[in-house]
């Protein structure tokens, strides 16, 4: 895949409150005619697709993004309109719209806004960037099995949190610890040497990126501990994106020791956008949210550049 330009954008949410839909809808109107090298990229939690107990089956999916088409016709017009101009779409789900996965529901987008590339964990140009949108390094949000990340409908336990700790919160964790071992099961780890021919890379190095996070029930335990007692002892807890940062450093390190690392790691999720340095060769970029404040944060990128995290309106 060659790319001249890619923008980056995540965390829309459309559907809520605040979603920044109108916003959205002018920026991506501002874009001028690209070639078909121009890629426009959602990294992530653009459509509000799970329902009250935190599922998202293929039926209630379809019937969602038909549902959000319906109330932002302008919107859908707009990316309709940009894929005419000669961008190309390039969508990665995050873990609120994770039921884009499902063939049948990237479809029914499709026949929505236009054609587009779906890429159910990550997304990798040679020499450019690395992308995810990195729920997959959030413990309670970790679909440990991301390349069937419904099996037997499962739901991360953040999904089931509704403001306090509950039975279903406790047996998802449950669940992640089981959907874990599966994950290092012979059947699952010929599915990701499978997933890294898709992408261009060796089988041994994605098996790497696939384990540089994982859910660990004790671990996870010992960290809302933690929080809670920073909270009640009003101290600082780690960086929102923390956790975010330490892992673009593992993706990182596994792709330079197998000779296939990037400029910019693009990530989204934390609602925090920002740019930090890797190394002198490598940056972390969070493409925020639009869903929060007037000014709405996009990765502007291209090949021999420094990565961008630019604003609209600018």
């Amino acid at each position: 895949m060659s790319v001249r330009r890619l923008v980056a954008v995540s965390d829309l949410h459309l559907g809520t409150p605040g979603s920044g839909a109108d916003a959205f809808t002018s920026f991506l109107a501002s874009l001028p005619s690209a070639s078909a090298e121009s890629r426009l990229l959602f990294l992530g939690d653009m459509f509000e697709l799970l329902g009250p107990a935190g599922q998202a089956t293929r039926v209630r999916a379809r019937i969602r993004l038909d549902q959000l088409a319906d109330r932002y016709p302008e919107l859908f017009t707009a990316i309709r309109d940009c894929l005419r101009r000669g961008w190309s779409l390039d969508v990665v789900p995050g873990n609120h719209d994770m039921a884009l996965a499902l063939p049948s529901v990237h479809r029914h987008l499709a026949a929505l806004v236009g054609p587009l590339a779906l890429h159910p964990w990550l997304y990798y140009v040679p020499g450019v960037v690395y992308a995810e949108h990195g729920h997959q390094h959030h413990d309670l949000n970790r679909f440990p099995t991301v390349l069937e990340p419904f099996a037997h409908h499962f739901v991360p336990p953040l999904g089931h949190w509704h403001g306090r700790p509950s039975p279903a919160v406790l047996l998802a964790a449950l669940r992640s610890r089981s959907l874990e071992t599966t994950a290092h099961q012979d059947g699952y780890r010929v599915r990701l040497r499978t997933y890294a021919d898709s992408l261009g890379l060796p089988p041994d190095l994605v098996l790497a990126l696939h384990d540089t996070s994982r859910f660990r029930l004790v671990a996870t335990a010992g960290r809302l501990a933690r929080r809670a007692a920073a909270t009640l002892l009003r101290r600082v807890d780690d960086p929102t994106d923390g956790y975010l940062v330490a892992a673009a450093k593992r993706v990182h390190t596994a792709l330079v020791a197998a000779g296939f690392a990037v400029p910019t790691y693009l990530f989204g999720h934390t609602h925090h956008a920002r740019v930090l340095t890797l190394d002198p060769d490598a940056r972390y970029v969070n493409t925020g949210t639009w869903s929060q404040g007037r000014r709405c944060p996009y990765a502007d990128l291209a090949p021999g550049a420094a990565p961008a995290l630019r604003y609209w309106p600018g």
